[in-house]
């Protein structure tokens, strides 16, 4: 079981709570001391954050299936038409900004950043760049601005890539699971794998062996992901169940909040 770091200042307000009780509450905003100290723990977040950050892996989820399914339908050509293809591949992209942009929801309630903050915001910064590089790349054909575009879409998704493992690895921190701390590390340098033993079998045994290795390699790296993104939805359950207790029993934390500068 994971440790998350304890606070000794108001989640809420930032008020020094040195000498406050266990059972007190701020003088400032009146958050209970324990919801405070318990750190950056998501089960002490607010009901409706919890579920945005629910509803977004699941999203996240089904955007890998509908991505799998237009790769296996790019490979088989003549299968449907091109107009088809690209309308189809326009609205899986859809579904990535929408689930990312959800799973990435700004917590609120904090006067500083939690774990993980910065990296969700270099998440949302390439999820932007990646949907304007696929729109402009949509209505305009012309060949430097394909290349262009596609370029600031490899390096949005490479970059994004990076950010949403160090952030789902600073989630897995807040809902005290290890398994999915791995999990989430090995996404980070698994793409990498890919690239170079594709590159480095592609010149010793074949472009064949290279193919069948990569697509192998791309198959785990997916499985990685569903399994990152099952293990935080079950983590997100459990902070739900606390987060409705606490809100029954009347220790919701305070409506009004401001979020620092502070990041990781």
């Amino acid at each position: 079981m994971l440790r998350v770091p304890r606070s000794s200042t108001c989640l809420n307000c930032g008020y020094d709570l040195q000498g406050i009780a266990p059972d007190g509450k701020c003088p400032e905003c009146g958050v209970r001391a324990s919801v405070s100290r318990s750190g950056d723990a998501l089960e002490t977040a607010p009901l409706p954050y919890l579920l945005k950050l629910y509803w977004g892996a699941g999203l996240l989820r089904w955007a890998w299936v509908a991505f799998i399914a237009i790769v296996v339908v790019g490979c088989v050509q003549g299968l449907v038409a091109d107009s088809v293809f690209r309308a189809a591949a326009m609205a899986v992209s859809a579904m990535f900004v929408c689930a990312e942009w959800l799973v990435t929801t700004q917590q609120p309630q904090r006067w500083r950043a939690p774990r993980g903050n910065a990296a969700r915001l270099v998440v949302r910064a390439a999820t932007c760049c990646r949907l304007v590089a696929s729109v402009l790349n949509a209505v305009d054909v012309q060949s430097l601005q394909v290349f262009e575009t596609g370029l600031v879409v490899v390096l949005s998704t490479i970059i994004g890539h990076v950010a949403i493992s160090l952030y789902f690895r600073a989630m897995a921190v807040r809902i005290r699971d290890s398994e999915m701390v791995r999990a989430a590390t090995s996404l980070i340098w698994l793409p990498a794998v890919v690239v170079v033993a594709g590159f480095v079998l592609a010149n010793i045994l074949g472009t064949l062996v290279a193919v069948a290795t990569v697509v192998g390699l791309f198959l785990v790296l997916v499985r990685g992901y569903f399994t990152v993104i099952e293990q935080f939805r079950r983590g997100l359950s459990r902070a739900m169940d606390v987060a409705a207790r606490r809100e029954l029993a009347g220790q919701a934390p305070a409506a009004v909040g401001v979020v620092g500068s502070d990041e990781d």
